[in-house]
């Protein structure tokens, strides 16, 4: 039975905030970079905890382990009403979509993993996840992370669609939407300018999440599945056959 969480006590709260608010003053996207910070504190102190602990968990793991089935699977197995129920609407809030833009603009490099690293040490406090049967699935390909911390929180989002648009123990459905809230995440990131391949992965990835979508009107998915395949095929030559993607 997984203990119910208590109110965290301030002093963690304040060990959080030491490692979000040191922004430099005159850094031209603080407000960008607090706001997101903002929304990690109210989840803290409005006792949301647990739901922002499992993404950046899965985050961290997905990183530690080179987006991995074998070590990612099982922490979803673990969690799939928090994969089922929580997961997607916090991957729709607006300042949870800027965590990569945020976190590029934050002047420690490590700022990112020693997010992550935190909350990890104090989820670990919180709730103890059971052990789950390794799912046997074939591996798909993953993109290598950027160096800079921005670029690989992105790369993480990109990776974390792939993993659990193919998880097989979730509802087919809801993986897919979560798939394609982390992959829009990543392309807030990834820009056609500024780099191209991560920009094309992220449309191709799109692409298919459109078109095995399960909500949502049909012919609508189809031509969004399009629209990204195209998108991709500016810098990639051949990624699907798009022929066959057409219909009446």
């Amino acid at each position: 039975m997984v203990t119910q969480p208590q109110k965290l006590p301030d002093y963690i709260i304040n060990t959080a905030l030491r490692l979000f608010y040191n922004a430099d003053e005159n850094h031209p996207h603080k407000e960008v970079y607090l706001d997101s910070m903002e929304t990690i504190y109210s989840c803290i102190r409005d006792n949301d905890f647990l739901s922002l602990y499992f993404l950046l968990r899965l985050l961290y793991v997905t990183d530690k382990s080179r987006a991995s089935k074998q070590k990612v699977y099982p922490l979803l197995e673990a969690n799939l009403e928090k994969l089922e129920k929580s997961l997607l609407p916090l991957l729709q809030h607006p300042s949870v979509r800027k965590l990569p833009n945020a976190l590029a603009a934050a002047p420690i490099p490590e700022q990112g993993e020693a997010m992550a690293a935190l909350f990890l040490n104090l989820g670990n406090l919180i709730n103890d996840f059971p052990k789950a049967n390794r799912p046997t699935n074939k591996s798909q390909q993953t993109i290598s992370l950027a160096p800079e911390q921005g670029e690989a929180m992105a790369a993480l989002f990109l990776n974390l669609g792939k993993l659990i648009n193919d998880f097989p123990k979730a509802k087919r459905a809801t993986n897919i939407e979560i798939a394609i809230q982390c992959q829009e995440i990543a392309l807030t990131r990834f820009t056609r300018q500024s780099f191209p391949e991560y920009w094309a992965n992220c449309n191709n990835d799109l692409g298919i999440s459109y078109l095995f979508r399960i909500q949502g009107e049909k012919g609508e998915n189809i031509e969004k599945a399009i629209h990204f395949f195209q998108n991709a095929l500016e810098v990639h030559t051949v990624l699907l056959n798009l022929p066959k993607l057409t219909h009446e």
